[in-house]
C-alpha cells in the first residue's frame, strides 16, 4: 500500500515537474524569440518617440537587408520548432483546447471584413489626418531600393506575424490565459517597436 503510494506521488511530481518545464521552454522561446528580431527594433523605436512630426533617415543595404531577412526567418524556424516538434513537452495536437471547435465561416468572413476596414481607415482617414496635423512621426530610407523594400517587407511579415502573433497566440491560448491578461500583452508586442510613430500615431 505505501509502495504504491509512493509510485502515485512520485508519478505526480514527474507529471508537475514536466508541465513547469513545457511552459517555461514554451515561453522562454516566444519572449527570447521576439527579443532577438525585435528588442533591437524597440529601443530604437522608443528613442525616436518623440517629438512629433518628425521624419527620421535611416541607412539601409542589400547586405543590411538580406541579413535582416535570413535572421528573422532562423529564428522564426527555432521558435516554430521549439513549440512543435518537442515532444513530449507539448500534448497531441487532439489535446489542444481548439482541436475539436470549427470557426463559423460568417466569423471569417466578419473577420476578414474588419482588418480590410481597418487598412482602408488607416490608409485614407487616420493616416492623412495625422500626417496633416503633424502629429505622426515616421522613417524614410533614401538609399533603399526596389530589392531591399522588397527583402524588408518579407522580412516585416514573417516576423511580425510568427513571433508577435502566431507564437504567442499559440502559448497564450494553449494555457488558456484569460483575455484580460492576453490581449494587453499582445498589443503591447505589437505596439513596441512601432513607438516611432509618436504618441498620436500608437
Amino acid at each position: 500500500m505505501r509502495v504504491e503510494g509512493g509510485r502515485r506521488a512520485a508519478r505526480e511530481r514527474l507529471i508537475a515537474n514536466t508541465r513547469t518545464t513545457q511552459a517555461g521552454i514554451a515561453i522562454g522561446s516566444v519572449g527570447v524569440g521576439y527579443l532577438a528580431v525585435f528588442g533591437p527594433e524597440t529601443l530604437e523605436s522608443v528613442r525616436y518617440a518623440a517629438p512629433a512630426g518628425v521624419v527620421h533617415e535611416i541607412g539601409t543595404s542589400l547586405a543590411s537587408s538580406v541579413a535582416g531577412l535570413v535572421w528573422t526567418i532562423t529564428v522564426a524556424l527555432c521558435v516554430v520548432a521549439a513549440l512543435r516538434f518537442r515532444r513530449p513537452w507539448w500534448p497531441s495536437p487532439g489535446r489542444w483546447p481548439w482541436s475539436s471547435a470549427r470557426v463559423p465561416v460568417e466569423t471569417v468572413l466578419g473577420g476578414a471584413g474588419i482588418v480590410a476596414l481597418a487598412f482602408f481607415l488607416e490608409g485614407v482617414v487616420t493616416i492623412p489626418m495625422f500626417n496633416r496635423l503633424g502629429l505622426l512621426n515616421w522613417f524614410e530610407t533614401p538609399e533603399a531600393t526596389a530589392t531591399t523594400d522588397w527583402l524588408d517587407a518579407v522580412s516585416a511579415g514573417i516576423g511580425e506575424e510568427i513571433l508577435v502573433v502566431a507564437a504567442p497566440v499559440t502559448v497564450l491560448r494553449f494555457y488558456r490565459v484569460s483575455g484580460r491578461f492576453a490581449v494587453p500583452v499582445l498589443v503591447a508586442a505589437r505596439m513596441a517597436y512601432h513607438l516611432y510613430y509618436g504618441h498620436a500615431g500608437v
